[in-house]
């Protein structure tokens, strides 16, 4: 998928303080044991489920840490929202946060980040530059990608 970014994480959520730091491909190979990490950290925390996640997100945030790294930046992912069951979803929506009843949240395909040191904007750039998915710009608070169609929002 990108064949000259490696296939290394460090994510840290920002809900939970937990922290992963893994290769997720070696040889090729899927190494499942560092997918099934990633895919707890990025589960719904709410309701501790924690299903696959598509393998373009990694791509993509491996992609943007690449990135980072080169220019002096720990490469580090502050993971705000991955996974979101349906029910989060809701209880978000009452909130008023903006969070969308066809979210690529609750289909496995999305991530909200922000990298430390790095505004938001650079990100979406990056993001959009690869044209993975969806880039979504919420001003300096974070970036959303997600997987679905090549789509930008927000300011």
């Amino acid at each position: 998928m990108f064949p000259n970014v490696d296939s290394y994480l460090d994510v840290k959520n920002a809900h939970t303080g937990e922290q992963v730091a893994v290769r997720f491909m070696s040889n090729g190979r899927e190494r499942r044991r560092a997918l099934h990490r990633l895919d707890w950290l990025f589960r719904d925390w709410r309701e501790e489920e924690a299903p696959d996640i598509d393998r373009r997100i990694y791509w993509s945030l491996a992609a943007i840490s690449d990135a980072a790294k080169r220019n002096g930046h720990s490469g580090q992912i502050i993971l705000l929202s991955g996974y979101r069951t349906p029910h989060t979803t809701h209880l978000l929506q009452s909130r008023g946060t903006g969070a969308s009843s066809t979210s690529y949240h609750m289909k496995r395909r999305a991530a909200d980040i922000r990298l430390e040191g790095i505004p938001p904007e650079q990100i979406a750039n990056l993001a959009e530059w690869l044209e993975v998915g969806g880039v979504g710009r919420y001003g300096s608070r974070f970036t959303h990608i997600d997987s679905g169609p090549i789509r930008t929002w927000g300011s």
